[in-house]
């Protein structure tokens, strides 16, 4: 049992060093890229935001848009066929922020079809994806005229809870960036959110393999990071939050979980290796945490138990403390040892449900 415990955090702490060598790696080529010459122009930028029944989520977008102190060439809202009043938000925004809505033909829907009704419609070099729930800071796009030119920019997410359930769902997916950071560093980045994400239309159309998977509703950002790695595209990830946008946690364990099915249903389907991997391997270490967990109290054995949740979380708090400190949310890095416990449970859960369970997105059925 103690040998066991010694070679599981030996291991694990070995990971760990790699992660925090890959992390600063990753910070040390964005300082060097982005102190280059400036070549990403405002007026070359349309910002395409699909949008689906978000009557109660998009006032936020329009008011951050509103402040803006510096704006893109265009602003294109494609409607997904909505039931509410989502567009009239939209109408409200100010005369002098160019901006249109374009509504999805009939015959066609889901996300994947609205970025490309909107892409079709823009006519600059690049294109910037956004989620119609985030918000961000008035001085986002002077930011973002500092990036030197690449075929693709992924861009960070923040996401923010304020219950302890939302900071669980919040501290999954800041770990997944964390990692995705890290890896960036040694590697190359493997998760992108289509909720900042930037890149060259005409690369866009040319890499683009929508035929390979226009049948499954979700994944627009990985399948198009895929296409774009496949095509030996420039790829820059940029992990600062001064280029961030924020989203706001699944408010609940139903919302959370279906988000959770369908990043791992497109995750699956995108078949790279090495997010295949990764994910093996956090599953393989959340596993043996709770065994050894489980082992040592019905053996009580509490110099076990202490030594194994002291020993992991403590490497959790080194390893992720760079990215919660620059993301500000620090609380919820004090609570990791807690989601720890819960997360496991969490991890069984999607697996017994990711075989046969098939959520629900807006209404509609995800494929």
């Amino acid at each position: 049992m103690i040998e066991f415990t010694s070679i599981f955090l030996l291991i694990y702490f070995s990971l760990g060093l790699i992660l925090v060598y890959g992390q600063f790696t990753q910070l040390k080529n964005e300082k060097l890229f982005l102190q280059g010459q400036s070549t990403v122009k405002l007026n070359e930028i349309t910002v395409i935001i699909p949008f689906r029944n978000e009557e109660n989520r998009i006032s936020t977008l329009i008011s951050c848009i509103q402040q803006l102190t510096d704006l893109p060439k265009q602003f294109i809202f494609v409607n997904d066929h909505s039931e509410d009043q989502g567009s009239e938000f939209i109408q409200t925004l100010s005369d002098k922020i160019p901006f249109v809505i374009l509504n999805l033909p009939k015959g066609q829907y889901g996300k994947k079809s609205a970025l490309r009704y909107g892409i079709e419609a823009a006519t600059t070099t690049y294109i910037l994806t956004w989620d119609a729930d985030i918000s961000l800071k008035k001085d986002y796009f002077s930011r973002l005229s500092t990036l030197v030119d690449s075929d693709l920019f992924v861009l960070p997410v923040v996401m923010k809870g304020r219950t302890f359930s939302q900071r669980f769902f919040e501290a999954d997916h800041s770990i997944a960036n964390a990692i995705n950071t890290s890896v960036s560093g040694i590697i190359r980045p493997f998760l992108a959110s289509g909720a900042n994400l930037l890149f060259k239309r005409n690369s866009f159309q040319q890499f683009d393999a929508f035929e390979d998977h226009a049948h499954i509703s979700s994944g627009d950002d990985l399948f198009l990071l895929r296409d774009f790695r496949e095509n030996a595209a420039s790829i820059q990830l940029i992990s600062n939050p001064n280029f961030s946008v924020e989203t706001p946690s699944p408010f609940n364990w139903s919302e959370f979980i279906s988000q959770r099915l369908r990043w791992i249903g497109k995750s699956g389907k995108v078949k790279d290796q090495l997010s295949n991997t990764l994910a093996l391997l956090a599953f393989l270490f959340n596993s043996g945490f709770y065994l050894l967990l489980i082992t040592s109290i019905v053996q009580q054995n509490h110099t076990v138990f202490i030594v194994v949740f002291l020993g992991k979380n403590s490497i959790d708090w080194v390893v992720y403390f760079h990215h919660f400190w620059r993301t500000r949310r620090m609380i919820t890095w004090i609570l990791l040892p807690v989601f720890s416990v819960l997360q496991p449970i969490y991890l069984l859960t999607l697996t017994c449900l990711v075989t046969f369970h098939k959520p629900n997105w807006k209404g509609r059925k995800i494929q």
